[in-house]
């Protein structure tokens, strides 16, 4: 009898653990997936999709990644932040903040990073913390130049001011990014 409760003290015992083992494993499996997923890399090498800017005020967006695909908008905002979705060769995959997508030329587009103030006016703070001094207040669709981002901040440079805003506040800066110039 004793042997009996014993072998099943010892069968319980194992099926938690390869139940905890089996949930072990299934959670890394989710957690190297999302990983994956975020880690996407398009041809040039560099992770996808990924903000940059206009580096001319007037871009030529196309229906195709080629010069034979005909124009779809002529972007005409230098600075302006986009999405680059795919990457074909020399061709960029893009989206606008108004969500419009097609094609450019990579020597179009700038690695350097700003943003667009989103609706409603938005202040700028001495430190990245809200209750701190603000230093000026942003119109929306201002363009801004991002120096570096830290968790909810990003510290911005825009015409005399320079000092930190929310990345809720702006559109071309993901919310797990962290960068400096």
């Amino acid at each position: 009898m004793l042997k009996s409760k014993l072998f099943k003290c010892v069968v319980y015992f194992l099926a938690a653990v390869l139940f905890c083992v089996v949930q072990a494993a299934i959670s890394f499996a989710q957690t190297d997936m999302a990983t994956e997923t975020q880690l996407q890399r398009g041809e040039s090498g560099l992770p996808l999709p990924r903000f940059v800017s206009l580096a001319s005020d007037e871009v030529n967006m196309r229906t195709g990644p080629g010069l034979q695909y005909p124009i779809t908008w002529v972007l005409q905002r230098e600075g302006l932040p986009v999405e680059i979705t795919r990457e074909f060769d020399v061709w960029r995959e893009i989206k606008t903040i108004d969500g419009d997508e097609g094609w450019v030329h990579q020597s179009l587009l700038s690695g350097r990073r700003t943003a667009v103030i989103a609706p409603n006016l938005k202040r700028v703070y001495r430190k990245p913390d809200a209750t701190s001094r603000p230093l000026a207040e942003i119109e929306p669709g201002v363009i801004v130049e991002m120096v570096e981002c830290i968790r909810q901040w990003c510290y911005i440079d825009v015409l005399n001011y320079d000092g930190w805003m929310e990345k809720s506040a702006m559109w071309g800066v993901y919310d797990f990014e962290t960068f400096e110039e």
